[in-house]
């Protein structure tokens, strides 16, 4: 099973200068994409959007999204 240790990577650097997923935030999603596979039961913290931004939250049961609170 795949777990994620960290918090999503920083929102500097979404996508490359091809216009392609950043390396850590392609690493990172397809992490959480593996749970999300496996049928998670869980909450998952969403980054800070803005520097000045709160965190936001993701609430799964058995692989279906139940919550979110959107980060700002």
């Amino acid at each position: 099973m795949a777990v994620i240790t960290e918090s999503p990577p920083r929102a500097n650097k979404i996508v490359d200068s091809e216009g392609m997923a950043a390396e850590e935030f392609y690493i990172w999603y397809t992490l959480l994409s593996e749970l999300l596979r496996q049928s998670f039961t869980g909450t998952i913290v969403t980054a800070a959007i803005t520097g000045a931004g709160a965190t936001g939250s993701m609430t799964f049961q058995n692989g279906v999204l139940i919550s979110q609170v959107a980060a700002t």
